[in-house]
């Protein structure tokens, strides 16, 4: 199952010599941007270290250990999270029935998609109450597996406390225990954890990897693969997402946004942003994704001038054409309108109006292309 990370040759290569010559770590630390597959390896991995199977079949999937690992309900097997301020017990039960079910929910749907995000309901950390769990269940020996696994995800999230408790357990871990953690941002982290880990970077994944993953994995068909590989900016989760909800929303209204700046029709442009903002609501990383959608078009027309096998909305080609035609000579400044989405997306992410934001977008794109 090593063999299904998409992208990181390296990393697994690692892993799957560690496992073969009995040298697996008692710390690692797998870091690299979101969505490159750093918490699927780390599953992964804790369900090879302890898989019944012959080594070079790990992990197996099927018996027993890699089964109850699925459905996390391994004994051995441990996963911290951020979660929300639930009162704990020192064994990690949750007091409130409400923040149980909420917990539960959590887990469900790393179950069911662990390539998604869910979100809690208050803010969230790795807290000190969770630290002391770890260590209370460290105490006692395995119950069913060769060792002790704890996964740690998203440790940036771990808050002071939290951190300079845990470091007593990295400093003086027992040979029966293993502990992955995952981050985005290493360099956030104290130095005496990263010190006691094993690292290992993930990279961002090329996009012609998660097309072909899409295409082979997700069945997609070639032009719906290539438009979500280039949507995803090298984020297989945010593929695999887009590749299940079949939503294709954004691209249509960007598809629209430049249809009606092609026209100069001002009056429909306000009528495209209100249902564009309004069908957002309070999500702004859809309107964010509305710009990213934007600057594939404008690559579009570059590669329509440059190598047009290249250009991603292929459906589009007469309306990239008419872009291109208003204005040949828009390769001189397409870097600058780079920077400026970029900035917009930017203003997005700080809350400033998204229809001052909109707007401004409009006007300073529909002065390069005006008649």
């Amino acid at each position: 199952m090593l063999k299904k990370i998409v992208g990181q040759a390296l990393a697994v290569r690692i892993l799957e010599n560690s496992l073969k010559n009995n040298t697996v770590a008692q710390a690692y630390l797998f870091y690299g941007p979101e969505g490159c597959g750093k918490i699927f390896t780390a599953y992964i991995f804790a369900m090879a270290i302890n898989c019944y199977s012959e080594k070079e079949r790990r992990p197996c999937g099927t018996c027993l250990s890699c089964k109850k690992f699925l459905e996390f309900s391994h004994p051995d097997i441990m996963f911290l999270f951020p979660i929300p301020n639930f009162d704990m017990t020192i064994s990690g039960e949750i007091k409130s029935q409400a923040n149980q079910e909420e917990y539960q929910k959590y887990i469900q749907a790393k179950i069911n998609h662990p390539w998604k995000d869910y979100a809690f309901s208050g803010n969230t950390e790795i807290r000190i109450d969770q630290i002391r769990m770890i260590q209370q269940k460290l105490i006692t020996t395995p119950y069913e597996a060769e060792k002790k696994v704890i996964i740690i995800e998203n440790i940036e999230k771990m808050n002071i406390q939290a951190a300079n408790a845990f470091l007593k357990t990295l400093e003086e871990p027992s040979d029966n225990t293993v502990i992955i953690m995952t981050t985005t941002t290493i360099n956030s982290l104290l130095p005496t954890i990263i010190s006691r880990c094993q690292r290992i970077e993930f990279h961002p994944i090329r996009t012609e990897k998660i097309e072909i993953y899409l295409r082979h994995v997700c069945s997609l068909d070639p032009v719906k693969a290539k438009l979500i590989a280039k949507l995803s900016n090298s984020n297989l989760e945010k593929a695999r997402i887009l590749a299940d909800e079949n939503d294709f929303e954004s691209l249509d209204q960007s598809i629209k946004f430049f249809q009606i700046l092609l026209a100069e029709d001002d009056e429909e442009f306000l009528n495209w942003q209100d249902n564009t903002i309004a069908k957002a609501g309070r999500n702004n990383s859809i309107l964010i994704e509305t710009i990213n959608t934007f600057i594939l078009f404008l690559n579009d027309i570059k590669a329509f001038q440059l190598c047009q096998s290249d250009i991603v909305n292929i459906n589009q080609i007469k309306l990239i054409s008419k872009f291109y035609e208003k204005n040949p000579h828009i390769l001189e400044d397409l870097d600058k309108l780079f920077y400026f989405l970029e900035d917009m997306q930017g203003a997005l992410k700080g809350h400033v109006n998204p229809k001052l934001v909109f707007g401004h977008i409009y006007n300073t794109i529909g002065r390069y292309f005006s008649t």
